[in-house]
């Protein structure tokens, strides 16, 4: 508490008096405050404040076993308390003290004993050996220590008789006995109470003292005991995550600090790396030192240093500040940070800075730092590295026309393909010119995409969730301005209400999409969604860096040609096996004996009618290097197609094939399950012109017709026909 100075409440339930957090006194303020101190909690000369407290350093452990073993706070502080010593009496007088037999002492058996003196402050309850009443005692004791104690009247084993307080008891040797009163009547004596407060500890130590002679109960009581080294929470831990548009490579580091570091290919090769100093471990000079050698020039170096240093705004200083301003100075960084706080310290509500950015000198004018104002449900605030300079080319998706908002009247008037352009001498500039109409007029009548590279967006938000976040940074931002204690409820009230409000969209969310699954949606949207669901995305497409014989490649051009390489290596005569070299030589050294005419009904040109049939049966796939799409075709008017027949009876007549239609867009797929860092495991598809490809499927269905037709195929050939498959030659011998 803040007011009182004392531990187990806040200001808001504080019921005491303003006390000074320096000097315990009550009247006045502890920045104002001169006198000497003195902890109200301990009596120390130290400040209410400080974390040398032993009193402190016990509350601290309380809300470690609280927040570790998930418990309340009075079974933490109960935890706690019971195994912290207790003043005034050792473990070593305890054991000695109830190092005793277990039989009936008599008084032929009583000796000489050894006096000991106990404490007038802390006369203790008598124990309750099956641990039932060991809760109750010890609240009782709590609140009246100097109450004598209520004795019991029969115990399971002997002790020490009870003593008024402030007397001298005898310690009882492991082999006396303690006399008991005659009487007329043979009873059995009466077992004497216990005078100290057995905490765990304590009786964790007498049973390991005796644990070779321990009965089983007892040993079960051991099996029972706690470890609460064991559980602890998780914590602390860093990560990195880089957008795929940009080749990287990740950066191996060999440090003992939290720390994971990539390389990007921007402009140049720059090092991103982002690190993590937890607050209670010691972190060497030596480490962060090593740290620095390791990240390639030039870098940057973010992250939670939890230092404080006024170099970068802090009021005082502590030890990983003086580290981070000795990593400055010896290595010659930039510190690029202002004076924005980026941590919000939620039980002080006050805000300091601990997250730094830093970088390499050549580095420090082209990146502009700052801090987002939104929290986004954390306690740190976001800090933002801008590029200033305007030499950055940012990747952008290939801009592909929106087919479903084409205005295809429009497109038909401008597309508009005249005989008198395909009679022209040069077919290639018939091709060219081709081209260019259909392309002017999609641009006119198509709508394209912008090519961003589009936001993940998020299936499960709605109108209620931004209402709730709007309510959320509202109130977030007249804390900021006005600091009180209201306004701070306020805004952890709206913060909870968003996340309930978040959560419970993203669990309809989930159902409804699980819900979608049914029988009668197709088999396409059927294997779409269990893809999102198994995480599948197309933007693990993207190649972000190649290993080439060793050599790392980032750069997209170098990338493109070690493919490009690799394919032609692979399709070269130089993979293929001796054998099959020198019997390839032979025959294509053979001279064909082929003689044909035009009279021939398969070199007849082609009619509208064998073109609108491949039309139909063409699919519309990527297109080429022409950006020529099937769409576009189907909606040429009827003159237009009739002059694209000309042109490729044109081209079957004159036997030349256009130079632009040899070329192909090459995209490289990665195959499943192997290195995607090496270039032979990709497998090259190939785009070609969509005109191209239609002309392509009215020579081989003509082709096909013929021989079929004509049984110049072998019987015993099944691929690539139809009707027939591979399965045919597996049945055939048993049906012979």
């Amino acid at each position: 508490c803040f007011k009182c100075q004392r531990f187990g409440h806040t200001v808001q339930a504080c019921r005491g008096i303003q006390s000074c957090a320096r000097c315990s006194l009550p009247g006045h303020d502890s920045q104002t405050c001169s006198e000497t101190p003195c902890c109200i909690n301990c009596k120390s000369d130290h400040p209410a404040y400080s974390k040398t407290c032993p009193r402190w350093k016990i509350e601290k452990e309380i809300q470690t076993v609280k927040i570790k073993q998930n418990l309340s706070f009075k079974e933490a502080r109960k935890i706690v308390m019971d195994r912290t010593p207790r003043a005034g009496v050792s473990y070593s007088a305890v054991a000695k003290g109830l190092m005793v037999s277990s039989s009936t002492q008599t008084s032929s058996e009583a000796q000489s004993h050894e006096k000991i003196k106990i404490p007038t402050s802390s006369p203790t309850k008598p124990i309750s050996q099956n641990g039932k009443n060991m809760d109750k005692t010890r609240d009782n004791n709590r609140r009246d220590q100097t109450s004598p104690s209520k004795l019991n009247k029969e115990q399971k084993t002997t002790s020490v008789s009870h003593i008024e307080p402030s007397t001298t008891v005898n310690s009882i040797n492991p082999s006396s006995r303690i006399p008991t009163p005659k009487t007329d009547k043979k009873e059995k004596p009466k077992k004497a109470q216990n005078t100290f407060k057995e905490t765990k500890a304590m009786k964790k130590a007498r049973l390991q003292l005796h644990k070779k002679n321990l009965e089983d109960k007892l040993k079960d009581s051991i099996k029972k005991t706690k470890d609460y080294t064991l559980g602890s929470r998780a914590s602390g831990g860093v990560s990195l995550l880089v957008s795929r548009v940009f080749p990287y490579r990740q950066i191996n580091l060999n440090s003992p600090i939290q720390a994971v570091a990539v390389q990007l290919h921007v402009v140049s090769p720059l090092t991103i790396c982002c690190i993590y100093l937890p607050p209670n471990d010691d972190i060497s000079q030596q480490d962060l030192d090593d740290l620095i050698k390791q990240l390639p020039q030039p870098f940057i170096l973010m992250g939670d240093f939890n230092g404080h240093n006024p170099i970068w705004g802090s009021v005082d200083f502590n030890i990983k500040g003086q580290q981070v301003e000795a990593l400055l100075e010896d290595h010659c960084l930039c510190l690029l940070n202002d004076d924005s706080f980026t941590f919000f310290h939620i039980p002080s509500r006050t805000f300091h800075t601990l997250d730094l950015a830093i970088c390499s000198p050549s580095l420090a004018i082209k990146w502009d730092f700052s801090v987002a104002d939104d929290l986004h449900n954390s306690d740190h605030f976001p800090i933002i590295l801008s590029y200033s300079s305007d030499d950055v080319t940012y990747p952008q998706r290939p801009k592909r026309y929106i087919f479903n908002k084409a205005d295809w009247t429009l497109f038909s008037q401008m597309a508009l393909i005249s005989k008198q352009l395909v009679e022209k001498e040069s077919i290639d500039d018939v091709v060219y010119e081709i081209t260019d109409i259909l392309m002017t007029a999609a641009d006119a009548a198509i709508p394209k995409t912008s090519g961003k590279i589009p936001k993940n967006w998020k299936p499960w938000w709605n109108e209620e969730c931004g209402i709730a976040e709007k309510r959320q940074a509202k109130a977030w931002n007249r804390f900021r301005r006005y600091p009180t204690t209201d306004n701070f409820i306020a805004f952890k009230q709206e913060k909870a209400n968003a996340r309930r409000i978040r959560r419970r969209s993203q669990r309809n969310s989930w159902m409804s999409f699980v819900n979608s699954i049914n029988s009668r949606i197709s088999p396409k949207l059927l294997w779409d969604k269990i893809r999102k669901i198994s995480g599948y995305s197309k933007n693990s497409l993207y190649i972000s860096v190649l290993n080439l014989n060793g050599q790392v490649i980032t750069e997209i051009k170098k990338i493109a040609n070690a493919l490009g390489e690799t394919f032609a290596t692979v399709s070269s005569e130089t993979s293929y096996p001796p054998e099959f070299i020198t019997y390839k030589t032979t025959e294509e050294g053979k001279a064909l004996n082929f003689t044909t005419s035009s009279n021939e009904e398969y070199n007849s040109d082609f009619n509208l009618t064998e073109l609108n049939r491949a039309i139909d049966k063409s699919r519309p796939t990527s297109p080429g290097p022409d950006d020529i799409h099937l769409n576009m075709i189907t909606h040429l008017s009827e003159s237009s197609l009739i002059n694209i027949l000309r042109l490729f009876n044109r081209i079957w007549r004159e036997h030349k094939f256009p130079i632009s239609w040899r070329r192909a867009l090459i995209i490289p797929i990665a195959k499943p399950g192997k290195d995607p860092q090496d270039p032979t495991n990709y497998r090259p598809i190939a785009l070609t012109s969509c005109l191209c490809k239609i002309l392509e499927r009215m020579v081989n269905a003509r082709l096909v017709y013929i021989l079929e037709t004509n049984r110049w195929l072998s019987p015993f050939q099944s691929g690539f026909r139809r009707g027939r498959s591979t399965l045919d030659n597996i049945l055939r011998p048993l049906l012979i």
